[in-house]
């Protein structure tokens, strides 16, 4: 929907941080997109989970997580009075 696949570096400062989650946001959209155009939208979970191709999205979502976990772990570290729980964020100077 944000179409994070074609630019992500458009996102920056909307739904992206820095460069390092532009650069892990594009292989996950490119291989989700990929998986959902073979098996097709209509079909189980199972059919996703058993695709050969699951393990890229695990792969490329690992990767993506890790960027934005650093990232977090950053902003508390600047800001640890901000990061209580979720509802903290809007809070962030």
């Amino acid at each position: 929907d944000l179409d994070l696949d074609q630019n992500p570096e458009d996102k920056l400062g909307y739904v992206l941080v820095d460069q390092a989650e532009c650069d892990v946001m594009g292989p996950l959209t490119r291989i989700l997109d990929r998986v959902y155009d073979e098996i097709g939208p209509q079909q189980p979970d199972s059919d996703y989970l058993e695709s050969p191709l699951w393990a890229e999205v695990i792969s490329c979502a690992q990767d993506a997580l890790d960027v934005f976990m650093a990232n977090e772990e950053r902003a508390k570290a600047k800001s640890p009075r901000y990061w209580q729980n979720e509802d903290d964020w809007d809070k962030i100077p």
